[in-house]
């Protein structure tokens, strides 16, 4: 008799911002060095022996609050600092493109939001709204975030809630490995068949400026409970945070289902 055969799970692409080679930034054609309006990390994946860089450009205007500052940190160097000035936002396209080249090159990957919170006097609070398609979402049970997904793009915003203060710093995030507290400021998508993304980085008027951390692969997906977008459906839903590394460290989630092409 016939026996119906399940598909064959995608193969993940491992996006490591740590093992960037050489980080190129003149976002927003902000830095006296010039070159390539992009903020560029070399080589932080592979895929079919194809070098990948992660090229983020942005669509509107960017005010940081310091471009300097914009830069790997954190455990290891696997998380990306970016900051805005208060009262500011700033849609960014994330995409991967084969190494020195335009050429975008579609996949599977994880990217991770860090960071996400607000100042203990409840100012600054800081928001994402992922704009284009994500197949899949992530964030642990105890996190304090809200998720809305208002519109029929996909499109889906991760708002701070008056709970998650952002006290750690940037630096001391390794993103595999995150504290329960840094989990609830997180939250990881899955990139399915596409070259890359757009979000929207907001941070709300108070003192200061906006510190968000990005990051390939987190312990969101591995730790966090897993929510299904279906495509081209519009969507009302409230959430919290995720963990991802099932595939990366080996440790129990929903991430046992993928594997990765870590050539």
């Amino acid at each position: 008799s016939f026996v119906p055969c399940r598909p064959p799970q995608p193969r993940l692409t491992r996006l490591d911002l740590g093992r960037a080679s050489e980080v190129h930034n003149n976002i927003g054609d902000l830095s006296a060095a010039g070159g390539e309006s992009a903020l560029r990390l070399f080589r932080v994946a592979e895929l079919g022996g194809v070098p990948l860089d992660l090229k983020i450009t942005n669509t509107t205007v960017f005010r940081p609050a310091a471009v300097e500052d914009i830069g790997l940190v954190g455990g290891g160097g696997g998380v990306l600092a970016v900051n805005l000035q208060q009262g500011t936002s700033a849609t960014l396209r994330f995409q991967l493109v084969a190494s020195g080249t335009n050429y975008p090159v579609q996949g599977h990957f994880f990217f991770s939001f860090l960071h996400v919170g607000e100042k203990e006097d409840g100012t600054l609070k800081q928001s994402v709204k992922i704009r284009t398609e994500a197949s899949d979402f992530w964030v642990t049970p105890d996190a304090h975030l809200e998720t809305n997904e208002p519109s029929g793009n996909m499109s889906f915003i991760v708002l701070a809630s008056s709970t998650p203060k952002v006290s750690e710093p940037l630096e001391e995030i390794d993103p595999l490995h995150m504290s329960s507290v840094e989990e609830q400021q997180s939250f990881s998508i899955l990139v399915a068949g596409r070259s890359g993304f757009e979000a929207t980085l907001s941070v709300e008027p108070g003192r200061g400026r906006g510190d968000f951390g990005l990051a390939g692969g987190a312990s969101t997906v591995a730790d966090g409970e897993r929510h299904m977008l279906p495509f081209g459906v519009e969507a009302d839903v409230r959430v919290v945070t995720a963990r991802e590394m099932e595939a990366v460290t080996g440790t129990s989630g929903d991430a046992s289902a993928s594997t990765y092409d870590d050539a």
